[in-house]
């Protein structure tokens, strides 16, 4: 299942680009940690949402620092561009139209987080054996 949006479309040419930007791609995980949405977090989708957020901006800061190396180049990608949007407010409908904005990144995160599901599993995977 591809995603048709021309917002996240730019978003997944820049993303391609930071790759080779450490600075960059640190200072978008530190963006992508700050960023509070105002959605209700106590409800267990929305948790959820949060842990792939804070998951992808350790796989992205990792990524920058070359402690990790993934397993395929293109779900990172899709994360970074997922970040990129996630943290610009102005997308395909702006957040601060507060209930249709916030589904709108949810919709984009949703599946960005589903794509890349394998390689997120392989990075907490990878946390956890250099955490021992």
């Amino acid at each position: 299942m591809t995603i048709k949006n021309l917002f996240f479309d730019l978003a997944l040419s820049k993303a391609a680009g930071l790759l080779g930007r450490p600075g960059r791609l640190l200072r978008l995980a530190g963006q992508l940690m700050l960023v509070k949405k105002p959605w209700n977090l106590t409800r267990q989708d929305w948790q959820q949402v949060r842990q792939q957020l804070d998951t992808s901006g350790r796989l992205i800061k990792a990524v920058a620092r070359r402690t990790y190396t993934p397993q395929s180049w293109q779900p990172v990608v899709t994360l970074i561009a997922a970040a990129l949007y996630f943290v610009n407010p102005f997308d395909l409908i702006p957040d601060a139209l507060l209930g249709a904005g916030l589904l709108d990144d949810l919709s984009v995160l949703t599946w960005v987080f589903a794509s890349a599901s394998a390689e997120l599993k392989r990075f907490g995977d990878w946390e956890k054996s250099v955490s021992h």
